[in-house]
């Protein structure tokens, strides 16, 4: 009875396997069907084990399949997800590495800053010491000293695109943020204005002075030769020593006091010469005015005047605009401190 009921149990199983593989299975089945029924029950057995057998090779061969497929899927998305994973953490570390420079950058425009306050202080004191001896009656060129920082180049070099960033994410208010950059860039094209002023008027000083001075020169050796052919006029006409006629005598005590002396070396300082010795010649001169062997003398002795004053002019043209520097580098230290109060 345990025979018979293997034997169906098989030809069930038997019948689903032909269905399965119908393609397989030729026109003598039923014959087989038959036969199979009059097999042993060892016979049996090993079929049925080899069924088993056969059933579990096609299911373990549906599951390499099917584990097969996900590792497909598994390779063709893992380059898209190492691609979208790159491009987030480039981002991200783009976005890190800006943020760190603004606010490097950020903060070196605040040094930068903070570094023209001594220049400012210092730039101030050197104007101050250079106008105490150009006060003093003399013609002469003090030693200034300029502190090329305050011309502020420095800032050519950085970034200002990156400041505004930096006061923007300061104080989470752009409009706020644009205006203390605006201060910023302001401050620093005030403080180049007055650093090529100060440097400028220097040097136009020293160029204009160079000038009257090497005019006044040569009215002076023209003065000097006039001053030859007249006594030589005198001693043609008289027959005497031109010594002996007063107004040559006179003139020639001035000559041989403030320009003998210096005959070898000239150096003459001009502003006294003109006290000890234009001005007293002019009076002589003014004195025998319808003498006209000295008209000649007048005029020459009169540009040389005229260029000494125009060499005080040029001190006093520089003590106007260094006075009025000095005043705004006053004003642009205080703006400084303020500006940095507001930025840092």
């Amino acid at each position: 009875m345990k025979s018979i009921k293997i034997l169906i149990f098989t030809l069930i199983f038997l019948t689903g396997i032909q269905k399965v593989n119908a393609d397989s299975i030729n026109s003598d089945s039923s014959i087989q069907k038959i036969e199979t029924v009059l097999l042993s029950d060892t016979e049996n057995k090993d079929i049925i084990s080899k069924q088993k057998l056969d059933t579990l090779t096609i299911k373990v061969a549906d599951k390499v399949e099917l584990k097969s497929g996900n590792r497909d899927y598994i390779n063709l998305l893992f380059p898209i997800l190492t691609l979208i994973l790159g491009f987030f953490l480039n981002r991200g570390y783009d976005y890190f590495s800006q943020k760190k420079k603004i606010k490097k950058d950020g903060q070196r425009w605040i040094t930068e800053l903070r570094c023209l306050e001594q220049p400012l202080q210092d730039q101030k004191q050197s104007i101050e010491d250079f106008l105490k001896e150009q006060a003093i009656d003399k013609f002469d060129t003090p030693e200034l000293i300029i502190h090329d920082i305050l011309d502020c180049e420095i800032f050519k070099s950085l970034d200002k695109t990156n400041l505004l960033k930096y006061l923007d994410a300061k104080n989470k208010d752009f409009d706020k943020a644009v205006e203390l950059s605006n201060s910023v860039h302001g401050f620093i094209s005030s403080l180049q204005y007055i650093s090529k002023t100060i440097k400028s008027r220097f040097n136009e000083n020293i160029e204009n002075s160079s000038k009257h001075f090497d005019l006044f020169n040569e009215y002076l050796q023209q003065l000097m030769q006039n001053f030859a052919q007249y006594g030589v006029k005198i001693e043609q006409t008289t027959g005497k020593d031109p010594i002996q006629d007063l107004t040559y005598k006179q003139i020639w005590d001035l000559v041989e006091k403030f320009i003998l002396p210096h005959s070898e070396d000239g150096n003459i300082e001009v502003f006294s010469f003109q006290n000890n010795f234009i001005v007293p010649l002019g009076d002589l001169i003014s004195k025998n005015r319808l003498n006209d062997d000295l008209r000649e003398m007048s005029v020459i002795s009169s540009n040389c005047n005229l260029e000494i004053k125009a060499l005080r002019m040029e001190k006093r043209y520089l003590l106007e605009n260094y006075t009025k520097i000095i005043s705004h580098l006053d004003k642009s230290k205080q703006n400084l401190d303020k500006l940095i109060k507001k930025i840092e």
